[in-house]
């Protein structure tokens, strides 16, 4: 591998391989399997599901690039916690705002 591959493959890390808001989404995926109420859970229980709460959260982290200021670090780590709410998985202005994060 050259030293401009290299190079190529350090600046284009993830936010995922960098910060990541374990402690945030856990209590979200924790509080999700606990609604039963309208939740697609309730549906057929299925006792080895993973919480959508942890999905959406790490698929976005893993689609962001690595922050480069500890502002936007902090800004992406909030957005994460939020996006990971029960809540807001479907608020059409954090998908949005997913999207576009992703896209960039």
């Amino acid at each position: 591998m050259t030293w401009t591959e290299r190079s190529r493959m350090n600046r284009d890390r993830r936010l995922i391989e960098e910060s990541f808001p374990v402690k945030e989404v856990s209590v979200e995926s924790a509080r999700e399997k606990n609604i039963r109420h309208g939740h697609i859970s309730t549906l057929h229980i299925w006792w080895a599901r993973r919480s959508l709460a942890s999905s959406r959260a790490t698929n976005y982290a893993a689609l962001v690039p690595a922050s480069e200021n500890i502002e936007d670090w902090d800004r992406k780590r909030q957005f994460i916690a939020e996006f990971s709410k029960w809540e807001n998985s479907l608020n059409k202005t954090m998908i949005q705002r997913a999207r576009k994060d992703i896209l960039a």
